[in-house]
């Protein structure tokens, strides 16, 4: 997954419109740099991460859900084995981290099948971008004022800021050889994300109210945790907090349990729906006392430092 981002800008215009064949081509989206979602690579940075997009961008022109009526959500077939490819992509790109499964299979739906030729530009630095791809097959070159930067094959994702930002292009992303890409427009992402936040809100504030933590709060103080928290799913086995590490995140369980090993001499425990953890490292500064790690698939709400101090601290 590559993230050329936003874009240096070296000419105006913004990308055509893409059509499901050939004929789409030279102007097409965005290209942007490694920002997985990989809660392997550090759990809480990718949750960070996806605070950063809620708060920073994702919103910044609006979606009236008023409209969504008459917003047709598109539905493109796809094989088994395509559908596997885009949810894995879509699953290791940071700007999708908060999403569940059924935002995700939302996602996958939506996207066009592309094809490129060879030589063609996908994206074009400096130009507006409007589209987010994975590429199902062939090879491309990202070049930075007309310098090779790095290359891109099958599973990669890339021009994520685009589905963000209405910003120029950061890189030029050219087709080495023939090409079939996924591409997803802003508008679809945007409405699917804004519908997923809506319907989500109405489900963490049913969930909030079974965290004794939060027994005392108003219905006004919980709306306002609603809107902030975000939901994270993970695995069996998954370490969603390692011990020794910095503490940038609180957790409420709503679904499945935990394993807390705290180490040494003191025996593991076990946390299940309603109650909570990372607070102390949050309030104290002090690093992460424990890890803990998943059992079963299990869902989390989290909260931010930011948003914890503000709404809990």
């Amino acid at each position: 997954h590559i993230d050329c981002m936003g874009c240096c800008q070296s000419s105006t215009g913004s990308e055509a419109p893409l059509n499901s064949n050939k004929e789409n081509s030279s102007s097409n989206s965005g290209s942007e740099n490694d920002n997985r979602r990989s809660n392997k690579k550090g759990a809480e940075d990718k949750i960070e991460l996806a605070f950063k997009v809620k708060r920073g961008n994702v919103f910044t022109e609006g979606v009236d859900l008023g409209t969504r009526d008459a917003y047709v959500q598109k539905n493109i077939p796809k094989t088994p084995q395509q559908s596997t490819l885009i949810l894995t992509a879509l699953s290791q790109n940071y700007i999708f981290a908060s999403l569940t499964e059924r935002d995700l299979h939302s996602c996958m739906t939506s996207m066009e099948i592309v094809e490129i030729s060879k030589g063609e530009n996908i994206i074009t630095q400096g130009q507006e971008g409007e589209y987010f791809f994975v590429v199902e097959s062939g090879n491309f070159t990202v070049i930075v004022d007309g310098k090779t930067v790095s290359q891109i094959g099958e599973g990669s994702s890339f021009g994520e800021l685009a589905l963000l930002y209405n910003a120029p292009r950061q890189a030029t992303v050219r087709a080495d050889t023939a090409a079939v890409v996924f591409s997803l427009d802003r508008e679809s992402y945007r409405f699917l994300i804004a519908q997923s936040s809506f319907d989500k809100t109405v489900e963490i504030k049913r969930a909030l109210n079974s965290c004794p933590l939060l027994a005392e709060l108003t219905d006004e103080q919980l709306e306002k945790i609603s809107e902030a928290v975000e939901l994270f799913p993970y695995n069996a086995g998954d370490i969603i907090i390692k011990k020794g590490t910095e503490g940038k995140v609180f957790y409420m369980i709503k679904e499945g349990t935990v394993l807390v090993d705290v180490g040494e001499q003191f025996s593991q425990t076990t946390l299940g729906p309603g109650e909570y953890f990372g607070e102390r490292a949050l309030i104290t500064g002090e690093p992460r006392a424990a890890t803990i790690t998943a059992q079963g698939k299990v869902l989390l709400m989290a909260l931010d430092r930011d948003a914890f101090n503000s709404l809990l601290g």
